[in-house]
């Protein structure tokens, strides 16, 4: 399995632009979009993509009945997030003397292409004997890689005849458990050595989220190839529309 932390590139999130067709919005609290608001499937991918959103706006500035009225592509997720974007944002006093007024923004999401150059190796402690079996039992309480990447690429979104051809190449690609615990296992291995730890703690730390995700990402760059993802992407742009280029992102035909 490749784990969504380590595949996932530098997110360079352009702000909100205001549709041309509508008069200029101003706004008191700006949209601004998070590493977290990036659809997870098109961010594995490096796809780029986009979305217009119409909303009405209350007597407080605040977006209402917010919905996405185009995305590019589509089907990936960028239409839902665009509207959470800009459902966080508030519009200025000038912009809210007319209760319901709709206005209309575009969205744009952009990602660094993905670096050909080779992952560095892992430069941390090596795990001992039993940092590596601590990490083989973590490793074999996990699911089915199919079962994981479903979930943290949220593949249940995608319409109903993408997400089957979609998880078929997954499947495919990257349906190997025994190599998956492997990696699984070595990736926390390694965790357990650069925190000084021989097992892992008896329950999830409180602090997961927050310190062990990241460690888990930075130990994971070097134990998975690049060729299954690629050919994940070749597959899925061959098949479907994967947006716009970087270039083009912020201001789509």
């Amino acid at each position: 399995m490749i784990r969504t932390v380590s595949l996932i590139p530098i997110v360079l999130f352009g702000s909100a632009s205001q549709a041309a067709e509508d008069a200029p919005v101003a706004w008191a609290v700006r949209p601004i979009p998070t590493p977290d608001d990036f659809p997870p499937f098109a961010a594995a991918l490096g796809v780029n993509g986009w979305a217009e959103v119409n909303c009405r706006v209350t007597n407080n500035g605040l977006p209402n009945a917010c919905t996405a009225v185009r995305a590019r592509p589509d089907g990936l997720g960028f239409a839902e997030a665009a509207v959470r974007v800009i459902e966080r944002a508030r519009l200025s006093s000038a912009d809210t003397s007319a209760d319901g007024r709709e206005f209309t923004v575009r969205v744009p999401f952009q990602i660094s292409p993905l670096s050909e150059e080779a992952t560095p190796p892992w430069t941390g402690p090596t795990p001992n004997a039993l940092q590596l079996e601590s990490g083989r039992r973590y490793a074999r309480r996990g699911v089915e890689p199919i079962v994981r990447l479903r979930r943290q690429w949220r593949l249940n979104q995608m319409p109903p005849e993408m997400r089957r051809t979609t998880e078929g190449w997954i499947s495919e690609l990257f349906g190997n458990v025994e190599t998956d615990r492997q990696r699984r296992g070595l990736n926390m291995a390694r965790v357990l050595a650069a925190r000084g730890l021989d097992v892992m703690p008896p329950k999830q730390p409180d602090d997961w989220t927050e310190s062990w995700v990241p460690q888990l990402n930075q130990a994971s760059r070097d134990l998975h190839p690049r060729e299954p993802m690629n050919e994940l992407r070749r597959r899925f742009c061959a098949r479907y529309d994967c947006g716009p280029t970087a270039e083009t992102v912020a201001t789509p035909e």
